[in-house]
């Protein structure tokens, strides 16, 4: 029969390996679908329900796939610092599970939002992380991709040998990859750095031209109309650097049927590309076309200051001062800092040379009086920048403490509410009830007793896992799961004691609600502790009434009292100091006075028992 029993349990595993395995497959597939979403742009909101939705999806095992894709989007949000949190926490819940693919996700994401801040040292840290994860899990897309993101920090870090080792490895790979934008990317990635490099190398300028030229075949064989229009940019400024202005203004003008699928610095960049071009071919018409196109671009100040200086320059170059002059004062509102002494000497001689002799000396004043304007102007930007970094950072530490204090109350709420659920499922309870089912299989032939009582326990374990994950309940399910309760144990105990549940008349059970499951582990100590060893036959009272906004709840039996059950066992019930803790938490969340009260009868009322009771805050649902 053993032998038996282990090869049925053989197959059994053999067939449910593959299965979770599988399961456990298309969750990693779920989440990088979700994960692609977020990462090419789904609205904030679409992309929280998407969340949201397939969050309830899954098991709670499967939490940290959720907290990796709530980081992403935190990091979408702009909320970086919150989105490192929540990141660190995901890592670390996949590395428990041994999910090699999700912890090289993770740490990849923990390195791109460590870039966003300028730490590249933990940025590339994070990048060798995923990296090495990405191998564990046997995933070659992962490896590239995060081989491609350290190259970027290595190119920050003007670090060229490591540039060209990473392109290198990703490029003798990737020939090997079916995905045809990961491909399109890498050779994008590889041609820019290369092209980048070939500023100061020839060599390397010639291979960023072929690698740009295999990329922009690959993007349009595919249709990946933003990687096209990209390479097409890389090609311009090939032949830029080439001393070829024709054929950089020819490439970047065959971007122009991608610019919907482009951002606005590569559209500035085009249109300033084509501008320089031409300038150097002395056709500053159209130079000065496309540097008025470039402006009209949604970029930031930073690249619109860098058009106004071409203007600036090449209209002092042609001699055109007014509209040299012209130029330099939008720089000075774009930038407020470009007042001073060497702009204003600036000023000084384009003015000197556009007015006659006889008007010197009144310009002289004026720039005086501009100096002195320039330089009181300063100051009170530097008093308001200081006022203003004053409160920002008053504002940050006042938000960090803020968010610290909720996270610590989110936590020692869980923990609560993980406590609570052990407080309610005691093993002890659940071992006796099974106990009585077996002895009643054993002593019985008529299994219509086991059937009720198995019924019932399944109702209990049921409702008690529904209600703990609820904050508030209806008194009516909360009194139901209360009688399920007594009902077992009057069974498991064979009928040695009565219960009575009284509820005030006044009350709407249904639209009244309170916090869950806080009457059963008394009603356990009552049974198990207090009426064991009674002489008489043992009476549990529950009665619920209304009292000023607040539901009064006292729970009475005859037993044998607190003093003497404390003497006759070494049990210690958690249950009074975990309900005290909650009861507290209420008190500050509700701002209501939660009291609560023991007595042993023995001394208050001479007579054996105990009473146990307490004030619930209240919801009421309106119809």
């Amino acid at each position: 029969l053993m032998n038996v029993a282990t090869a049925l349990l053989l197959c059994c595993l053999f067939l449910l390996i593959p299965a979770v395995s599988a399961q456990f497959a298309n969750k990693n597939k779920e989440a990088a679908i979700i994960s692609q979403r977020i990462r090419e742009g789904l609205p904030i909101d679409s992309a929280s329900k998407v969340l949201d939705d397939w969050a309830q999806s899954i098991g709670p095992e499967y939490d940290y796939w959720v907290l990796g894709l709530r980081g992403k989007l935190l990091a979408r949000e702009g909320a970086l610092d919150s989105a490192l949190i929540v990141l660190r926490q995901a890592l670390e819940a996949a590395e428990a599970d041994s999910n090699a693919y999700w912890a090289g996700s993770v740490a990849s994401d923990l390195g791109v939002v460590y870039d966003w801040q300028d730490n590249e040292e933990e940025a590339l840290n994070y990048f060798l992380i995923a990296q090495r994860y990405f191998v564990l899990a046997k995933d070659m897309e992962g490896v590239l991709r995060t081989k491609l993101n350290a190259v970027s920090i290595f190119g920050q870090k003007e670090q060229k040998d490591k540039v060209i080792e990473y392109l290198d490895e990703v490029l003798e790979s990737i020939s090997a990859i079916d995905n045809h934008e990961l491909k399109a990317y890498a050779y994008f990635v590889a041609s820019s750095h290369y092209v980048e490099l070939g500023e100061q190398e020839v060599n390397f300028l010639e291979k960023g031209d072929s690698l740009g030229a295999i990329g922009v075949a690959i993007a349009r064989a595919h249709h990946l109309h933003k990687r096209v229009g990209q390479f097409y940019l890389v090609l311009s400024a090939v032949r830029w650097l080439r001393g070829q202005p024709q054929s950089a203004i020819q490439y970047a003008d065959s971007l122009r049927q991608y610019e919907p699928y482009l951002g606005a610095v590569a559209i500035w960049q085009s249109h300033l590309r084509k501008a320089d071009a031409f300038a150097s071919m002395d056709d500053y018409v159209q130079a000065f076309r496309y540097l008025d196109s470039a402006t009209l671009v949604n970029a930031s100040d930073f690249l619109q200051l860098i058009v106004w200086e071409r203007k600036y320059d090449w209209n002092k170059q042609l001699a055109r001062y007014p509209e040299a002059l012209e130029s330099l004062e939008m720089l000075r509102n774009l930038e407020q800092e470009m007042l001073n002494n060497e702009k204003d000497a600036t000023i000084r001689t384009l003015e000197s040379e556009y007015q006659t002799s006889a008007q010197a000396a009144e310009i002289d004043q004026l720039n005086q009086r501009q100096e002195i304007t320039a330089l009181r102007a300063k100051q009170r930007q530097i008093q308001l920048w200081s006022a203003l970094v004053i409160v920002l950072l008053v504002s940050a530490v006042g938000a960090i403490a803020y968010q610290r204090a909720l996270s610590r109350n989110r936590e020692r709420m869980a923990i609560q509410k993980q406590q609570l659920l052990r407080s309610q499922i005691n093993p002890h309870f659940i071992f006796n009830a099974l106990s009585s089912i077996r002895g009643y299989l054993f002593a019985n032939r008529d299994t219509s007793p086991v059937i009720d009582y198995l019924g019932k326990f399944a109702r209990l374990m049921r409702n008690v896992l529904e209600l703990s994950s609820q904050e508030w309940v209806s008194l009516e399910e909360e009194l139901s799961s209360l009688e399920l309760y007594l009902q077992i144990q009057q069974l498991r105990h064979k009928h040695k004691f009565d219960y009575d549940i009284q509820v005030d008349p006044c009350i709407e059970v249904r639209s009244v609600q309170v916090p869950p499951l806080s009457a059963q582990p008394f009603i356990e100590n009552a049974i198990e502790h207090g009426l064991a060893e009674a002489k008489s036959r043992g009476k549990v009272q529950v009665t619920c009434t209304y009292v000023e906004e607040k539901i009064y709840f006292c729970i009475e039996d005859n037993g044998i009292g607190i003093a003497h059950a404390k003497q006759s066992t070494s049990h210690k019930s958690r249950a009074i100091a975990l309900f005290k803790e909650r009861l507290a938490l209420l008190s500050r969340k509700m701002k209501a006075s939660l009291t609560f009260k023991i007595e042993d009868l023995t001394d208050t009322e001479q007579r054996e028992g105990t009473r146990i009771s307490y004030f619930l805050p209240v919801k009421l649902l309106t119809s």
